[in-house]
Parts: C-alpha cells; sequence; structure tokens
C-alpha cells in the first residue's frame, strides 16, 4: 500500500483550478492508455505569460494532484519558463511522489506542453 503525502492529498481532494476555460486562448489533450487518466489543460495567455490556467483530469488522486499543482506552478510564468519545469520539482512541491506515480507528474508536463504548442501554433496563424 502506497502512502501519498498531505500536499497529494490536499491537491486531491480540493483541487486548484479545476474546471473548463471558456474561450482558453488554448487547450491540450493528452490520454495516458496505461493508467486509464485522461488530462486536458486551458490557458489564458497574455504578453507571453500564462494569465490563467485550469484543468479537467479524470485518473487516480496523483493525476489530480499533479495537474492542480501544474496549475500553481505554471500560472504567472512565461511560456517559456513553464516549458522547463521539472518532474523532480513538481514532486517536491507535492510533498514527493512515489516512484510508481511519477507518470502523473509527467503526464500532466506533457498535458501542458500540449496546450502551449496549441498556443503557439495558432499565434503562428
Amino acid at each position: 500500500m502506497e502512502f501519498y503525502s498531505r500536499e497529494i492529498l490536499d491537491h486531491f481532494m480540493n483541487p486548484r483550478n479545476v474546471g473548463a476555460m471558456e474561450e482558453a486562448d488554448a487547450v491540450g489533450k493528452y490520454c495516458e492508455e496505461a493508467h486509464s487518466a485522461t488530462f486536458h489543460f486551458f490557458l489564458k495567455v497574455t504578453d507571453g505569460h500564462i494569465t490563467n490556467i485550469m484543468f479537467q483530469t479524470y485518473g487516480c488522486a496523483p493525476s489530480i494532484a499533479a495537474s492542480s499543482m501544474m496549475t500553481v506552478l505554471a500560472k504567472g510564468k512565461k511560456l517559456t519558463e513553464a516549458t522547463r519545469l521539472d518532474p523532480q520539482e513538481i514532486s517536491q512541491a507535492l510533498g514527493g511522489m512515489p516512484e510508481s506515480k511519477m507518470f502523473s507528474i509527467h503526464a500532466a508536463l506533457e498535458t501542458l506542453q500540449c496546450a502551449i504548442n496549441d498556443y503557439e501554433e495558432s499565434v503562428r496563424g
């Protein structure tokens, strides 16, 4: 049996920035088939900064907690800074993610990158 940190449980039970965003500037979608988890991130971008970010994640407690923490860490960052978020940084912010659940953090990072790519493609036209 794995034990989760207080931070993981808090972000699972009280997720931050959860829900769909109407009129998002970008949307990222990622499906983690091996663990039956689906991630959606919605971004609002102003002058190259993430001014708002929301998520909808269907999956285990670590997947929801990782998505919630990702929104907290990415909000306010430049897009280039957000792409450099590190799995260990997110794990540490969550009080330590069990190794067997690190896929949750990697999937959240992949979803954020998909949203950023979506935004950059829309800007290029």
